[in-house]
């Protein structure tokens, strides 16, 4: 059997990934999920995608591309996984729902407390960080903001581990640098691209 040329596999990759979108979200997603992964693969990742999808607006595809630096998505898929969360990309056909509840805030000064007390369900958690990655031009402290009140929940229940801690510690300091800009980019390009970013409940 032959075995094929680098070239020759790669556009194998490109072909398969363009005849099934929900295969190319699966693909990203199980980056998402990878222990430790190697700093250059999502980039190699995305290139792919974009190489399968970005027929238009490649200027803009490439300009974001280049701001999906993978260190600080990494460690927002890692916190994510530490709180019981995960990052899963879905085609934006396929209707994921909506996990968020839109009902109306309470407007009195005990809102706060009332919100740290939602987000103990992670159901609840996972529908804010969504809500605000879908967001379009998202303020740069939004994200931070939502992932130091889920963690602030889980803390008051006493299920913060010292791994989500540690993990929390480090992408914060990281986003503050930053503004989330990596995120945000990543969220943008894959949405150009035809698919969303989804934070779900990880199972068992």
């Amino acid at each position: 059997m032959k075995i094929p040329t680098t070239r020759s596999y790669q556009e194998f990759l490109i072909e398969s990934l363009r005849k099934s979108p929900s295969e190319a979200a699966g693909y990203v997603t199980e980056l998402f999920e990878e222990k430790d992964p190697e700093p250059e693969l999502l980039q190699m990742v995305l290139t792919d995608v974009v190489e399968a999808f970005g027929e238009r607006n490649r200027k803009k595809l490439e300009s974001l591309l280049s701001g999906c630096e993978s260190t600080p998505i990494y460690s927002f898929a890692d916190l994510l996984n530490a709180l019981g969360l995960k990052l899963t990309l879905f085609t934006k056909l396929a209707d994921a729902g909506k996990i968020m509840d839109k009902g109306t805030k309470p407007t009195s000064d005990r809102y706060h407390d009332f919100l740290i007390e939602r987000l103990q369900d992670r159901e609840h958690a996972a529908g804010l960080i969504e809500a605000i990655l879908e967001e379009p031009d998202p303020e740069p402290e939004l994200l931070r903001n939502a992932l130091r009140k889920v963690v602030e929940a889980r803390a008051k229940m006493n299920k913060l581990s010292s791994e989500a801690k540690q993990h929390h510690d480090r992408l914060d300091k990281m986003l503050t640098e930053s503004g989330c800009a990596e995120i945000y980019n990543c969220v943008e390009l894959l949405d150009m691209l035809g698919f969303r970013v989804a934070v779900t409940v990880k199972e068992g």
